[in-house]
């Protein structure tokens, strides 16, 4: 019941295929496929190039296509928190290799010249670091304290759609001593609008800097405008120098596309 793609069970798929081949304006080249997303055990990938290359076959012999090319998607699971143990992907992908080739030989594939895959998230989430100032503290009748920063779900929108966990620090007193749990929450008129449930700091303090490590991904493609809130920028850092990648939107920048309700210059 899934929003993605055909099902490889489903007959209109091969009649979809069958058209795609005798087509004078396509040429067929094979399959793509995706089995979701933050996956932390190897064997569901394993087991996705088995039958996927099972369906290559079954496909060439009912749809009397050759496939040329697979897709094997991504999904590959990162370190968010402690709730996460990702694989090695060194060693996965060697036996993943191992895999492929195994299943390309046992269903006659020989002819399969092109293996896709997708890590986007796997390379590039650990090089991603979100740096938040602390503009205020709220210690509740009932509850965790919260604290609040200069950001929140209009940069990553995560934590509000479907919970994803971070972890955060105060970069600013990294070597200070933990005094207790806070909620880190933004500043966008929102109750969900929280950042980290779960956050062990020092006593925080308006003006400190708070970050939140792995957000490589995820984040910054995924911002918004939520509530006219401006996206932040995004700095490069190399060897000790950084680089501004993108500005920091402007209120101005928010308003660029605005006319009066006349349509009047003036």
């Amino acid at each position: 019941d899934s929003k993605f793609g055909m099902s490889s069970h489903d007959e209109d798929t091969v009649a979809l295929v069958k058209e795609m081949v005798k087509s004078d304006w396509l040429d067929f080249t094979g399959f793509h496929c995706h089995i979701g997303s933050q996956i932390l055990e190897e064997r569901f990938f394993f087991e996705e190039a088995d039958l996927m290359l099972g369906f290559c076959r079954q496909m060439e012999e009912e749809a009397g296509c050759q496939v040329r090319e697979i897709n094997l998607g991504g999904g590959f699971g990162v370190y968010y928190s402690q709730a996460d143990s990702p694989f090695d992907y060194e060693k996965f992908l060697q036996s993943y290799i191992q895999v492929i080739e195994a299943a390309i030989d046992q269903y006659g594939l020989e002819h399969i010249d092109t293996v896709s895959i997708e890590p986007g998230r796997a390379l590039i989430n650990d090089f991603g670091t979100a740096l938040y100032s602390v503009g205020g503290v709220k210690h509740t009748l009932a509850g965790k304290p919260f604290v609040f920063v200069d950001g929140g779900m209009s940069d990553n929108i995560r934590p509000a759609l479907y919970q994803a966990k971070y972890e955060a620090a105060l970069a600013n007193r990294m070597n200070d001593e933990v005094e207790g749990e806070y909620r880190v929450a933004g500043k966008l008129c929102e109750t969900g609008d929280q950042l980290v449930q779960d956050a062990p700091l020092p006593e925080a303090r308006i003006g400190d800097l708070l970050v939140i490590p792995r957000v490589g991904a995820y984040t910054y493609t995924m911002s918004s405008n939520y509530n006219r809130l401006g996206r932040p920028a995004l700095v490069f850092v190399e060897d000790g120098q950084s680089y501004l990648a993108v500005k920091r939107e402007s209120y101005q920048d928010l308003l660029r596309n605005d006319y009066n309700y006349k349509n009047k210059e003036d």
